[in-house]
């Protein structure tokens, strides 16, 4: 094949499946965005399937008048989350493609014509995040979708499958029976792949490892989030976790600040002060790690960024969301000692070998790139 006749081939139209966006998850549209962001970089047309607005229901009528009738905290409507989400959800309109395939006849149009089908990356095989069979492509099986489909560093979330009712594991087990590779984030997510599913996964970074520190460092150049000091990002706040933030910052003497916003308190509450319950900027955020000189957090990627960003970090136990997602990445990199419950002090808070860091991340991104580039890559490519 000639030159010309190379350069004329369209890029290779691809799908992406991830969990729905409109959560305010920072590190879920942070993985979604570097996911995307690499694809485009290997040539291929990216769009990624996923909602990133909320809807009125009939599930959220029901939780909102049960809340009344039981007195328990009344969620916020689908507008006020739009609106507390709207400067996090800024980024995604700004630098992805998006499509919402529950809620668009022309989206759903648009996936039947990709070629490749890719699920990822995050906890999208986990049935209480949602539905595993749809994050599978079980409804483009039922309209004859034929292209290829792969997972890339998907995620259960847990050491085990004990979420999956029989009918789940069944139905997940045929389709993942018709991926032409699987690849999974977590060291015992190919133990249950294997195990529970009958399908052998290779095991793979998380996408935001994808992408150069000075990628993440020019996002945080715009950011206005504080500097120095410990940057805390706590998904969970409890008395022990406050307690850990509060005699780190004492020992040290400095500051412990963050970005997240206040519990949602009522729609008089948000009215009056928005910003105060709303989503920061993801610039924002990584401003937060890139200029600390400590982080302490309880979240998968405020750990992942920190390594990439050679921030030093305490991670706290959260077994809530899973903690099998952070053990199994700090033991890739030789630093389980760095998950924690109690407050270090300074004598305790052993250097991080960064250079060792490094050379893992390097090497687990030429690996990921060269299994993307397989499926993904320019028609071109050989």
């Amino acid at each position: 094949m000639n030159d010309d006749m190379a350069n004329d081939r369209s890029p290779i139209a691809v799908l992406i499946r991830t969990l729905p966006l409109r959560n305010g998850n920072i590190g879920g549209v942070l993985q979604a965005y570097a996911l995307q962001t690499v694809l485009r970089e290997l040539g291929a047309s990216v769009v990624t399937d996923t909602s990133t607005k909320h809807r009125w229901t009939a599930r959220w009528t029901l939780g909102a008048f049960r809340a009344l009738i039981t007195g328990a905290p009344v969620r916020a409507s689908p507008k006020i989350r739009n609106e507390m989400n709207a400067r996090l959800l800024a980024f995604v309109e700004s630098r992805m493609a998006t499509i919402d395939t529950t809620q668009s006849r022309s989206a759903r149009k648009t996936s039947l014509q990709a070629e490749v089908a890719v699920v990822g990356s995050d906890q999208v095989w986990r049935p209480r995040y949602g539905d595993t069979a749809r994050n599978m492509f079980a409804d483009l099986d039922a309209v004859g979708w034929q292209g290829k489909r792969i997972s890339y560093a998907a995620s259960f979330g847990t050491e085990s499958a004990l979420e999956f009712s029989s009918d789940q594991k069944r139905k997940s087990s045929i389709l993942l029976g018709e991926f032409s590779a699987v690849s999974v984030r977590e060291t015992s997510a190919v133990r249950i792949c294997a195990d529970e599913f009958g399908v052998t996964a290779v095991q793979h970074a998380d996408p935001v490892f994808l992408l150069s520190p000075s990628h993440y460092r020019h996002l945080a150049e715009k950011g206005t989030a504080e500097g120095g000091g410990i940057f805390a990002y706590v998904l969970d706040s409890t008395d022990s976790t406050r307690f850990i933030l509060d005699t780190a910052a004492s020992v040290r003497g400095v500051v412990a600040h963050g970005v997240l916003p206040l519990p949602y308190a009522g729609r008089k509450a948000f009215e009056q002060n928005p910003l105060l319950f709303s989503m920061p900027t993801v610039e924002d955020w990584l401003a937060g790690i890139a200029r600390a000189d400590l982080v302490i957090t309880d979240s998968f990627h405020g750990t992942a960024l920190s390594l990439v960003l050679n921030r030093p970090f305490w991670v706290l136990d959260n077994p809530l969301r899973g903690t099998t997602r952070i053990s199994s990445l700090l033991s890739r990199f030789n630093l389980s000692h760095r998950s924690v419950s109690h407050a270090p002090s300074p004598g305790e808070d052993t250097r991080i070998d960064w250079v060792a860091v490094n050379q893992t991340i390097a090497a687990e991104r030429e690996t990921s790139l060269g299994f993307l580039r397989r499926f993904v890559g320019a028609a071109d490519e050989p």
